[in-house]
């Protein structure tokens, strides 16, 4: 009886962890993390000035009320920041993994209130349904490649 227990799971665990091995390889964005970015229409909406967003140091694009822009991202530690002085938050990617950060900046007196959020999935999938894609003049830098579907898009077309 032990031996065909042993072969059993011998059997499904080969297969299992054989399964896994080729789905990464044929999976193309398995070596990078995708990250979206998305800025819904604030109940304010006075203001819908661009909205800066810093990857470690550089200005990576702007954004602006109502979009949405993806990025592919090596595996590793990010210092997202709005403005240059502040910081904002340390996302930490993995590889194959999609992760989802609100942009947001509301009128707070005098100032603004500017915060980066990182969204559950199942919020962040809605909210992004309802936004445009971030048009190629706001995009600020060439070191990452940008992701123009949104997620839903970009899972049926695999």
């Amino acid at each position: 009886m032990k031996t065909l227990l042993s072969i059993i799971f011998i059997f499904v665990f080969g297969f299992s962890v054989f399964g896994q091995s080729v789905n990464k390889l044929t999976t193309p964005d398995s070596e990078f993390a995708t990250v979206y970015f998305y800025r819904l229409k604030e109940v304010s909406g006075l203001d819908n000035r661009n909205v800066k967003v810093h990857i470690n140091q550089q200005t990576v694009f702007l954004m602006t009320q109502g979009h949405f822009i993806g990025l592919k991202m090596k595996p590793g530690k990010y210092e997202l920041k709005m403005s240059k002085n502040q910081s904002e938050m340390l996302l930490k990617t993995e590889s194959g993994k999609t992760y989802f950060v609100k942009v947001s900046q509301t009128a707070a007196g005098y100032f603004f209130a500017e915060s980066l959020t990182e969204i559950a999935e199942d919020l962040a999938l809605f909210q992004i349904s309802k936004l445009t894609v971030l048009g190629d003049g706001k995009l600020k830098s060439k070191s990452y490649e940008f992701i123009k579907a949104t997620p839903l898009e970009k899972q049926t077309s695999k």
